[in-house]
């Protein structure tokens, strides 16, 4: 057989045919798929703009007062004494992209906190001029709200009797409680 015959080129165009159509059907359809992930974005964009309007008249917006709830938080899986306050009252310092900055009485939360976290209060605990300006833990603003002092216990275990300065609760300014030093005498009762 010669080279350059009429029905090797009538193949290989038939070839050359077949992969032009090949590639124009490949390219129809990344058009397509292209065309419906489009659309796929714009769908998934006006739901979360749906979810956040349901979101804003669900949670009203807080510019005045707040309970921050303390047990929402996963922080506080760690133990915390009985005592604690179970809620912490503060203030809205600032809002910023749909998280807020919330101010004590004893400081400004180093954490911002979203609309789910805190809930209003109907009453004024705390106003924005009385917050210090200092960043503080949340475990530091309750154990300051504590009734105990925050998590645990404080105690003694003086010889002396708790006469001196040297006791740990003489020194705090708190009395001793049963924890102190087992059955031995106590003037700091």
């Amino acid at each position: 057989m010669s080279q350059g015959t009429w029905k090797d080129v009538s193949f290989e165009e038939e070839e050359y045919g077949a992969v032009l159509e090949e590639e124009d059907q490949l390219n129809r359809l990344h058009f397509q798929r292209e065309q419906e992930r489009e659309g796929a974005r714009k769908q998934q964009k006006r739901q979360a703009e749906q979810m956040l309007q349901e979101s804003a008249k669900r949670f009203v917006n807080f510019q005045n007062w707040l309970f921050l709830e303390k047990k929402l938080k996963k922080a506080w899986k760690i133990r915390d004494a009985k005592t604690d306050p179970r809620n912490l009252l503060g203030v809205v310092m600032e809002e910023e992209d749909g998280f807020y900055r919330i101010g004590t009485d004893d400081g400004i939360l180093s954490q911002q906190y979203s609309r789910n976290q805190i809930e209003p209060s109907s009453s004024q605990f705390v106003s924005k001029e009385n917050v210090p300006d200092k960043e503080i833990s949340l475990r530091t603003a309750v154990g300051a709200d504590s009734l105990s002092g925050g998590q645990g216990h404080k105690h003694c275990n003086c010889l002396q009797g708790c006469k001196t300065g040297k006791c740990n609760c003489r020194s705090l300014g708190r009395l001793c409680n049963s924890r102190c030093h087992n059955s031995t005498s106590c003037k700091n009762k």
